[in-house]
């Protein structure tokens, strides 16, 4: 039985490595809103972002609901830093930058 919250498809490291590739070829921005964090991505690309996002299984992440270019996710708690550094980091693998670098 996995642990609460641990991330499904494996390792932490492996599933930053497979949604970082994953960001960098879809995510066009991200936005803190409140407990949201509104993603943008090409035309088509946000169903297949939010799969991939549900299924890393983020503990901040509460779900996902995907346009065709829109993607906004829920976070767990309604703190707007928490919305900001979820997206700073979304943004990061994005970039290809590792998650400790500064910006």
């Amino acid at each position: 039985v996995p642990e609460e919250n641990a991330p499904r498809g494996g390792t932490a490291s492996d599933v930053d490595a497979r949604l970082g590739r994953l960001l960098e070829e879809l995510l066009v921005s991200a936005e803190a809103t409140g407990d949201t964090v509104v993603l943008r991505t090409p035309p088509g690309g946000a169903q297949l972002l939010a799969s991939a996002l549900d299924r890393a299984g983020l503990p901040d992440v509460a779900g996902t609901l995907a346009g065709d270019d829109t993607v906004l996710l829920v976070t767990r708690t309604p703190a707007t830093p928490a919305c900001t550094a979820l997206a700073e980091r979304l943004l990061r693998l994005a970039e290809g930058r590792p998650l400790g670098e500064a910006q």
